[in-house]
């Protein structure tokens, strides 16, 4: 777990890093590195979520489908570029509410993407 922590550290840290350079551009550039960081941040959080996925141990046989795979990687890339635009626009509790909600969404859907792209000889479910 320790490496998926270091995944996750210097992934985020690179983000706000990123977002940091993307405030200093002209709004050209800008938009260039805002995406930027929505690429790393959602990367990041998708290698952390794969790194555990793969130290897990079960008896059964697992493999991966590709195409769902590289989907569940796109979702927080994607929800993270929507949430850093948006909090440009807005700074106050609501902006940053609306922004972590979104950030969450986005890291829902990866999990829920990148189970259903495991190919398992079982059924999975999920208990609320």
């Amino acid at each position: 777990m320790l490496p998926a922590l270091g995944v996750c550290a210097l992934g985020l840290i690179a983000v706000f890093l990123l977002h940091d350079r993307a405030e200093e551009c002209v709004e050209v550039r800008r938009r260039n590195w805002v995406a930027l960081a929505a690429i790393t941040g959602g990367v990041s959080i998708w290698c952390t979520h794969f790194l555990s996925m793969l130290a897990y141990r079960d008896p059964l046989p697992l493999g991966l489908d590709l195409p769902l795979t590289l989907t569940s990687i796109a979702a927080p890339c994607l929800t993270i570029w929507i949430a850093l635009g948006h909090i440009r626009r807005r700074r106050d509790l609501a902006g940053c509410l609306a922004v972590g909600g979104l950030t969450m969404i986005g890291i829902g859907a990866m999990h829920l993407i990148g189970m259903a792209a495991l190919i398992v000889p079982a059924q999975i479910r999920y208990d609320p």
